[in-house]
């Protein structure tokens, strides 16, 4: 995770920048290409050689990995930048969208799979705000940020909260932000 604060400690105007590691980000691109590249060259060694078939199941996995993995590279897909009057977060679409505090109702984990049917999926960080419009949403926040979703859920209510009394503790860092919130490491 990469992460930087701008602004003196104890100022109203502070700013935390988190993004994805790009050497994570570049260690996945190269796992799933390797992944990719291993089974097909076992499917190659059976009888009969491959297939178009083979490839039409392979290929996707390694491509939907380079997509994401080369927006947050190179798109700034998945940052997040907290200000004392807000945040802003590059959206799926690569869009840069600011939102005030005062306008998400609460942060929460909700999860991106199939949660009613087959129980499973991922935990991502979620949060119920109201639009421009006055229409109440809920938006995701990306999943490739490192700290995990109950994490990353956790820090941003409590900054929520925080800002909501006018942040009477600024803080310094990631880490002084995240030790305010009391936040267990995981």
């Amino acid at each position: 995770m990469t992460w930087k604060t701008t602004g003196p400690a104890g100022r109203k105007d502070w700013k935390i920048s988190l993004s994805p590691d790009p050497l994570e980000q570049a260690v996945v691109l190269v796992v799933a290409w390797a992944f990719a590249g291993g089974l097909l060259y076992g499917l190659s060694l059976l009888e009969g050689g491959l297939r178009p078939f083979w490839y039409v199941l392979v290929l996707p996995f390694p491509l939907i990995v380079s997509f994401y993995s080369l927006r947050g590279l190179t798109g700034r897909n998945g940052q997040l930048e907290l200000q004392a009057d807000g945040f802003w977060r590059t959206a799926p679409h690569g869009e840069r969208l600011f939102l005030r505090w005062d306008r998400v109702e609460k942060f929460g984990v909700g999860v991106f799979g199939d949660p009613v049917v087959t129980g499973t999926g991922v935990s991502v960080p979620e949060f119920a705000f109201i639009d421009e419009g006055g229409e109440r949403k809920v938006a995701r926040l990306s999943g490739n940020l490192p700290l995990s979703a109950e994490r990353l859920a956790g820090l941003m209510e409590f900054a929520r909260r925080e800002a909501a009394r006018g942040w009477p503790n600024p803080p310094r860092d990631l880490k002084a932000l995240i030790s305010q919130a009391a936040i267990p490491d995981s």
